[in-house]
């Protein structure tokens, strides 16, 4: 399935929900959109519609919430699959990323931190 994303707009974030395969040929893409996004706005990351999530995509996800420190916000992983956060836990870089349950959860966290 190809990768697409839709973008909305909430008071103190903005939520991009993915659909498709984040991998390594639509890494770049995703990493662009959402640093771009984080340069203003914190955003919460929806995964409930992701078919693949790669290694490459996986690195993409600590790139963007790396970036969005640097400026000042957060990025939020919501509806992560369990294979897919049991591979982020395994790869031990847990720390580097923010994984949330509900999107109510997230605004929160995205008080809290920001």
């Amino acid at each position: 399935m190809e990768f697409s994303y839709v973008v909305e707009d909430y008071e103190y974030f903005k939520l991009i929900k993915l659909s498709g395969n984040l991998s390594v040929i639509s890494a770049e893409e995703f990493e662009r959109a959402v640093n771009k996004i984080t340069a203003t706005h914190s955003v919460i990351i929806d995964c409930a519609n992701m078919e693949i999530l790669t290694s490459a995509g996986v690195d993409s996800f600590v790139n963007v919430s790396l970036n969005a420190r640097d400026t000042g916000r957060r990025v939020m992983i919501l509806h992560l699959d369990p294979d897919y956060y049991h591979l982020i836990e395994t790869l031990n870089i847990l720390d580097y990323l923010i994984i949330v349950e509900t999107l109510d959860e997230g605004r929160v966290k995205i008080e809290y931190y920001t």
